[in-house]
């Protein structure tokens, strides 16, 4: 949503400025029956956000998760790490695979250089939760900074092993 944007209204990435039919639903009083009926008057379809992704061949499930999640372009996707996307609920390995494949690149994942450097793989998401995204920045945290990111005595301890 752009910064001039009004509130309850989202703007269609394809029309800017143009109501979708997610934006108007937010409005006091109306329901999918008032858009419907208005849609039947007009004799046109009211534009929703998913038609971009359907556009793209997106599943119908996924693309509501990823217009929920304010996912409305492959832009908004680009920003995102692996990881950043897999946590996003309701977004899974399938759906990156969609994505990365519409992209044509993979999405940039720091848990993988965090993995390859011999951090086992269920400390990864906690590291970077912490912000801890490189090997350099695991070495200099100290183990209280570790252990007030979750980590227990003992995963310090496997976290040491791995730099």
């Amino acid at each position: 949503m752009s910064d001039d944007a009004q509130p309850g209204r989202v703007e269609n990435p394809g029309r800017p400025g143009l109501r979708s039919r997610e934006s108007l639903l937010v409005l006091s009083g109306v329901t999918d029956r008032t858009l419907t009926r208005l849609e039947i008057r007009t004799g046109r379809k009211l534009p929703a956000l998913r038609d971009y992704w359907h556009r793209h061949g997106v599943p119908r499930r996924v693309s509501s998760v990823l217009v929920r999640h304010g996912l409305l372009t492959l832009n908004d996707c680009a920003r995102l790490t692996r990881e950043e996307f897999l946590f996003l609920p309701g977004l899974e390995r399938k759906a990156l695979a969609i994505i990365e494949n519409l992209l044509g690149y993979e999405l940039p994942s720091p848990g993988r250089a965090l993995q390859e450097g011999g951090v086992p793989g269920r400390l990864t998401g906690l590291l970077l939760r912490a912000g801890i995204t490189t090997l350099d920045q695991l070495r200099t945290a100290t183990d209280p900074t570790l252990r007030k990111a979750g980590l227990s005595a003992r995963d310090v301890k496997a976290c040491r092993h791995a730099r």
